[in-house]
């Protein structure tokens, strides 16, 4: 019988070493499994981050871990928020944004004629933002996916000047699923936007800040 042969120590070290980096590369990914947390990814390090929901220990752990000062809630229906950002005297903003398709002006497959007059008003949105006292910023929806993809969007767009098809590709890397019909509203929205400059909007979003 011929002796077995065992892999070199430093080549499992090796190994082992880049299946870790690739563990730590990947937390800061968003993850969609049912019934798992959407892991917190920067935006623009510092100022703004995006997620999912987040349960109430996880979000507690990620205002500590990064110093988030403000969180934003573009609608999620579990808003447990609140009560974690008042314990931690963090600013609290629920921003009630609709749907992805509201954001942007247009209805719903299916739902013609529950059109908005516009575009959602972002500004109080960008007023958080514009204030040092209040960044980092987290915003998140429900699953961090579509209304959080489209904020971020404009975002890219309007506040780093992005060229709209980059935005779009990065909503898709965090699942947004750009190509499907459905969404041909949405993208005719963010191509239609002017990198670094405003667009015209018909209406305000309600929000309700608190500390």
């Amino acid at each position: 019988m011929k002796p077995v042969k065992h892999a070199a120590p430093w080549l499992l070290g090796a190994i082992l070493g880049a299946a870790a980096c690739y563990v730590a590369m990947r937390s800061d990914l968003l993850t969609d499994t049912a019934g798992e947390p959407h892991a917190v990814s920067p935006v623009a390090a510092g100022v703004l981050y995006r997620s999912g929901q987040l349960p109430p220990e996880r979000l507690e752990a990620e205002i500590r871990r990064r110093g988030i000062k403000t969180v934003v809630n573009l609608g999620s229906d579990h808003d447990w928020d609140e009560e974690v950002c008042v314990r931690l005297g963090v600013r609290y903003v629920k921003l009630e944004t609709g749907d992805c398709w509201n954001l942007c002006g247009c209805a719903a497959p299916g739902h013609e004629g529950d059109a908005p007059p516009g575009p959602l008003d972002l500004t109080r949105l960008w007023d958080v933002l514009d204030d040092p006292a209040a960044r980092p910023v987290l915003i998140h929806c429900q699953g961090g996916v579509h209304r959080t993809g489209v904020v971020t969007a404009v975002y890219r767009i309007h506040r780093e000047g992005w060229d709209p098809n980059d935005a779009i590709a990065e909503m898709d890397r965090f699942g947004f699923e750009s190509h499907k019909p459905k969404f041909e509203g949405v993208l005719r929205y963010l191509r239609g936007l002017r990198p670094g400059s405003a667009a015209p909007v018909a209406k305000t979003a309600t929000d309700d800040l608190r500390r």
